[in-house]
Protein backbone atom coordinates (compact mmCIF):
# COMPACT_ATOMS: atom_id res chain seq x y z
CA UNK A 1 0.00 0.00 0.00
CA UNK A 2 2.74 2.62 0.91
CA UNK A 3 4.05 1.88 -2.41
CA UNK A 4 0.52 3.07 -3.99
CA UNK A 5 0.18 5.78 -2.12
CA UNK A 6 4.08 7.17 -2.74
CA UNK A 7 3.32 7.21 -7.02
CA UNK A 8 -0.15 8.84 -6.31
CA UNK A 9 2.24 11.37 -4.50
CA UNK A 10 4.56 11.64 -7.15
CA UNK A 11 2.60 11.61 -10.12
CA UNK A 12 0.55 14.18 -8.44
CA UNK A 13 4.08 16.56 -7.98
CA UNK A 14 5.35 15.62 -10.99
CA UNK A 15 2.09 16.85 -12.75
CA UNK A 16 3.19 19.91 -10.61
CA UNK A 17 -0.61 19.87 -9.19
CA UNK A 18 -0.97 21.37 -5.87
CA UNK A 19 -2.48 19.03 -3.33
CA UNK A 20 -5.85 20.97 -2.51
CA UNK A 21 -6.52 20.47 -6.36
CA UNK A 22 -6.04 16.85 -6.30
CA UNK A 23 -8.75 14.45 -5.81
CA UNK A 24 -8.10 10.42 -6.41
CA UNK A 25 -11.59 8.92 -7.71
CA UNK A 26 -12.12 4.70 -7.10
CA UNK A 27 -14.22 1.85 -6.49
CA UNK A 28 -13.04 0.65 -3.76
CA UNK A 29 -11.65 1.08 0.03
CA UNK A 30 -8.25 0.32 -0.88
CA UNK A 31 -8.70 3.72 -2.64
CA UNK A 32 -9.50 5.63 -0.04
CA UNK A 33 -6.41 4.37 2.29
CA UNK A 34 -4.14 4.73 -0.72
CA UNK A 35 -5.69 8.39 -1.16
CA UNK A 36 -5.22 8.83 2.58
CA UNK A 37 -1.57 7.92 2.81
CA UNK A 38 -0.65 10.31 0.10
CA UNK A 39 -2.62 13.22 1.26
CA UNK A 40 -5.07 13.18 -1.03
CA UNK A 41 -8.64 14.07 -1.29
CA UNK A 42 -10.55 10.41 -1.58
CA UNK A 43 -13.32 10.65 -4.25
CA UNK A 44 -16.00 7.22 -4.41
CA UNK A 45 -17.94 6.12 -7.44
CA UNK A 46 -21.11 4.37 -6.48
CA UNK A 47 -20.86 1.67 -9.55
CA UNK A 48 -17.84 -0.21 -8.78
CA UNK A 49 -16.62 -3.18 -7.14
CA UNK A 50 -17.46 -1.52 -3.32
CA UNK A 51 -20.84 -0.69 -1.52
CA UNK A 52 -21.44 2.63 -1.32
CA UNK A 53 -22.00 2.07 2.22
CA UNK A 54 -18.43 0.38 2.34
CA UNK A 55 -17.27 3.22 0.77
CA UNK A 56 -18.82 5.77 2.57
CA UNK A 57 -17.19 4.36 5.71
CA UNK A 58 -13.89 5.97 4.39
CA UNK A 59 -15.56 9.44 4.49
CA UNK A 60 -15.09 10.27 1.26
CA UNK A 61 -14.77 14.01 0.22
CA UNK A 62 -17.29 12.70 -2.54
CA UNK A 63 -19.43 10.71 -3.86
CA UNK A 64 -20.15 10.15 -7.31
CA UNK A 65 -23.66 8.16 -7.52
CA UNK A 66 -23.20 8.90 -12.00
CA UNK A 67 -20.23 8.94 -14.44
CA UNK A 68 -21.50 12.55 -15.18
CA UNK A 69 -21.46 13.47 -11.64
CA UNK A 70 -17.32 13.17 -12.51
CA UNK A 71 -18.20 16.26 -15.08
CA UNK A 72 -19.61 18.79 -12.05
CA UNK A 73 -16.71 18.79 -9.71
Amino acid sequence: MASSAWTAAARRRCAGVAREHTLLVGDEIRDAKVSAEAGIDFGAVAWGFNTVDALMAQNPCRMFRAAGDLLEH
